[in-house]
């Protein structure tokens, strides 16, 4: 194994025995970091080991907004889309409706 390996190129076995999953966090403290916990759900022994070195200082103040603001832009856009999805239902009527008009003049 080279040295540029990481922890999450290997297999962690958790202090019960079991095996880990690999998660993301997207806590204000740590955001985007990746760590392993126990697979028993619930029932765990509580095993966490993070999977990569801990973020500078200015990585975890700059990602929390900007998670933020995509997910409002996220926000935005599914808005809009339904706003168009209303908008191209009314045009399609009224060409109809312009059509039927045509046709009964």
């Amino acid at each position: 194994m080279s040295s540029s390996s990481s922890m999450a190129d290997q297999l962690v076995m958790c202090s019960c025995g079991s095996s880990t999953s690999c998660t993301t966090s997207w806590t204000r403290r740590n955001p985007g970091r990746r760590f392993y916990c126990c697979k028993k759900k619930g029932r765990g022994c509580g095993f966490v080991a993070w999977a990569d070195p801990p973020m500078c200082p200015r990585s975890m103040e700059v990602i929390p907004g900007l998670l933020s603001r995509c997910n409002k832009y996220e926000e935005i856009a599914k808005s809009r889309a339904k706003e168009n999805l209303k908008l191209k239902v009314l045009l399609g009527c009224s060409w109809f409706l312009f059509v039927v008009y045509l046709l009964f003049k």
